[in-house]
């Protein structure tokens, strides 16, 4: 069994993301993302899919101010996480990324949070979200810096890490001292390897951004060396027009 479709797991994210419990998610990227959002799409009512949703917070957050969301999650127990806690009208399936089951042009914008590093096939995932989004639509992303496992001193094992290659790794998520019920695979890829598959599929980068808390370093839950390095990435690109 694949860990995400697990009932485990899907109760596991629904515990740390539903209670706050993830510091770095409610003090930095959260922000940056739902901020980037408001600015993108504005007071318009757009129609959103927000694609691997997992327990569906940001699916709820976009339904919540007024955008008719659709959240879709690879794993089915995710899903049903996701619909129990539903906000009101949002929608949500069971689909993969590289596989999304909606006509073309069908969605003024998209939104991928933390899942691309978890896909196989980064090209595809690119490919499909392309199809999907209008003519101008806007792509939304954000991942774990590229450069970040490599900036960790965390032993020889990263150190002999070459970051311009992709690598598989395992990784065992743990929030708070709370440990994932099982472990997941990440492609670690170099920056060009997201900004030549957006070039590649007629996306024109907006936003480059490595989102850091707004908070001052005193407070408890930051590691003194939090802000030394990078630790996410945030990548805004727009759908261009066809010309002629």
């Amino acid at each position: 069994m694949k860990p995400y479709h697990s009932q485990a797991m899907a109760d596991y994210w629904a515990r740390i993301i539903r209670g706050n419990l993830d510091d770095w998610r409610t003090y930095v990227t959260n922000p940056a993302l739902f901020q980037t959002l408001e600015e993108k799409l504005g007071g318009q009512r757009a129609r959103v899919l927000d694609a691997g949703c997992g327990e569906g917070y940001v699916t709820r957050w976009l339904a919540q101010q007024g955008h008719r969301a659709i959240g879709i999650d690879r794993s089915p127990a995710m899903v049903r996480c996701a619909q129990e806690a539903a906000f009101a009208n949002e929608e949500y399936g069971v689909s993969t990324i590289n596989q999304l089951p909606f006509d073309e042009q069908s969605f003024d914008a998209v939104v991928a949070n933390f899942v691309l590093m978890e896909l196989p096939d980064l090209v595809g995932a690119v490919s499909e979200v392309h199809r999907v989004l209008r003519p101008e639509g806007f792509f939304l992303f954000q991942v774990t810096h590229p450069a970040f496992l490599l900036c960790q001193e965390e032993g020889e094992a990263n150190a002999q890490l070459d970051y311009f290659r992709t690598h598989t790794m395992v990784k065992q998520y743990q929030v708070k001292g709370r440990e994932a019920p099982e472990t997941v695979v990440w492609y670690q890829r170099p920056l060009s390897a997201y900004t030549q598959a957006l070039a590649q599929k007629g996306f024109v980068i907006e936003l480059l951004t490595e989102p850091l808390p707004d908070l001052p370093p005193s407070s408890q839950w930051l590691p003194p060396s939090a802000c030394r390095i990078p630790k996410f990435l945030l990548v805004g690109a727009r759908r261009s027009r066809p010309q002629g």
